[in-house]
């Protein structure tokens, strides 16, 4: 029994330092949430981290860990605007904030001919059966849209019973 106890408590103790891990976290300024997907490179231009789906930074495995301390860093995201930050530490939880680019889209006008369809309207009962006996049936107004020029007809039940 009391071997047990010392194992679950250094068991507790190991997952609390996973827990308790740094977390550099990058968010949008204006809403707040996390930024996915955020590429991280380093004053050469060489990629060295990204962010998971939280936000959180996610290095690459070439030696981030063991470069000298302030690191400049410069993060790119395809919605948000490039940023340099100074990285101090890499063992404390950090938040960073980043603008979003701003989107601005030309005015577009749609313009757009209807197809010329017929439209039948009428009434549909189905009954179903098995082994010669009748199970149910169902029954409703359907639409059928037949176009006048080419084109597959298309059909909308509106009312269906059951």
């Amino acid at each position: 029994m009391h071997m047990k106890l010392k194992f679950t408590f250094i068991l507790i103790c190991l997952l609390a330092g996973l827990l308790c891990k740094a977390q550099i976290q990058f968010v949008g300024a204006q809403n707040k949430l996390p930024i996915p997907s955020l590429n991280i490179y380093n004053e050469k231009g060489t990629l060295i981290g990204f962010t998971d789906k939280t936000g959180v930074t996610q290095f690459l495995d070439n030696g981030v860990k063991k470069q000298k301390l302030p690191l400049a860093v410069t993060v790119q995201h395809i919605s948000y605007e490039n940023k340099t930050f100074s990285l101090v530490s890499l063992d404390d939880k950090q938040l960073y904030f980043l603008e979003s680019r701003p989107q601005v889209l030309k005015e577009v006008t749609v313009t757009a001919k209807p197809k010329e369809v017929v439209v039948l309207k009428g009434y549909f009962r189905s009954l179903e059966t098995f082994d010669h006996q009748y199970k149910y049936f169902s029954d409703g107004i359907v639409e059928f849209y037949i176009p006048l020029k080419k084109g597959k007809p298309k059909y909308r039940l509106i009312i269906v019973c059951l």
